[in-house]
């Protein structure tokens, strides 16, 4: 059965019709001369805090990158860890992707942020589109894992890439996924910790090409999509990788640009954990291989995500469950257009301050 893809109105927003770059914004929200701009006819107000949305839709939704939650940091258990270590230490590359005081829009001396309550962890996910020049490229995806201290479940928080926010060392504000165009992941995940007010502990990260190819390793997916775009009829639709990533870049001419596009990238990615978790895959040993080996090639970890230390998190997760997996879309208040025409998601400053807090104090069973 094909993963559902949340259906809005076929209009696009006033203000998302014509997309800046990335660009920074050097102002403000009151001195940028920000156009607001609500949703189309017919799709309804957005919840204010970007939540709201069904229970069940969600549960069906599982957020972008879930494959790397369930694949990676549970591992399909110590089984599959163990058979598989050698590939996935082979493979995985590490790099410095956190944050350095005095570097990265750290105060060097400055007090550190607070991390959240013991034996929680906070994992970003990014997804990342670099460009053929071998420069530095968008995070196009990017997702805060939140596993509990009691290991009950994992919390999914999707970051809108257009979401306005300040960044660390830069005039005014900008949008979230600039950060990663200016300084890389230490920049983005300093950017995140300052709009949350808590650490960030672990970062994986990887490239769009990859997403392609694990969906090819698999012998493509099945989508149902609800929103009609060029080249994508309403209907349940088996997708190759190439298909899978057109679809999942696509937003100009969906009804809620950004947002809109991340719901088909939770689709896109709940149908390909879907497939990975499959009788189909998991019963054959061969298929199951070259997935990992696809999708290993494919990642970067911080220097602290040793395959040791995914083995350990694997294990304290083992009683995990699909059901267990929560998530969440980063509060915003709306759409808008700055002076200089890119559109933008608002942030709901005071449902960020209220999502920080509950990953400060794991808190995240009470969060809503």
């Amino acid at each position: 059965m094909g993963t559902t893809v949340m259906r809005g109105a076929a209009v696009q927003p006033e203000g998302l019709e014509a997309q800046g770059s990335s660009g920074n914004e050097a102002s403000g929200l009151e001195a940028v001369g920000l156009r607001p701009s609500g949703p189309p006819p017919g799709a309804g107000n957005p919840p204010p805090s970007g939540r709201g949305l069904k229970r069940g839709r969600w549960r069906r939704l599982v957020a972008v990158i879930t494959a790397f939650v369930a694949l990676v940091l549970l591992g399909l258990g110590a089984g599959y860890v163990t058979m598989l270590g050698l590939t996935f230490s082979t493979n995985v590359k590490h790099a410095r992707l956190l944050p350095v005081a005095g570097e990265d829009g750290v105060p060097a001396g400055g007090a550190q942020l607070p991390a959240s309550a013991a034996g929680a962890i906070n994992v970003l996910l990014i997804g990342s589109d670099p460009r053929a020049s071998g420069e530095r490229g968008r995070s196009d995806v990017m997702l805060l894992a939140h596993v509990r201290a009691d290991r009950s479940a994992i919390d999914l928080v999707h970051f809108p890439r257009d979401l306005y926010v300040p960044i660390p060392g830069r005039p005014g504000r900008d949008k979230l996924n600039a950060a990663y165009s200016y300084g890389g992941a230490p920049l983005l995940v300093s950017t995140l910790q300052h709009l949350l007010g808590t650490r960030i502990d672990h970062v994986a990260m990887i490239d769009m090409g990859g997403f392609r190819d694990m969906i090819d390793a698999l012998g493509g997916v099945s989508v149902h999509v609800e929103e009609a775009s060029p080249g994508f009829a309403v209907g349940v639709m088996d997708m190759n990788g190439e298909q899978a990533l057109r679809f999942v870049r696509e937003r100009k001419s969906l009804s809620l640009g950004d947002i809109s596009r991340g719901y088909r990238e939770q689709a896109v990615m709940q149908s390909l954990v879907e497939r990975a978790l499959s009788r189909q895959t998991l019963t054959n040993p061969l298929a199951f291989k070259r997935f990992v080996e696809t999708a290993s090639a494919h990642l970067t970890l911080d220097e602290s995500l040793t395959l040791d230390y995914l083995r350990d998190q694997a294990l304290s997760m083992r009683d995990l469950r699909a059901g267990d997996v929560r998530t969440h879309t980063a509060p915003y208040s709306g759409f808008a257009t700055t002076r200089g025409g890119a559109s933008i998601v608002v942030a709901d400053e005071p449902g960020i301050a209220r999502l920080g807090e509950a990953l400060r104090k794991d808190a995240m069973a009470q969060y809503r």
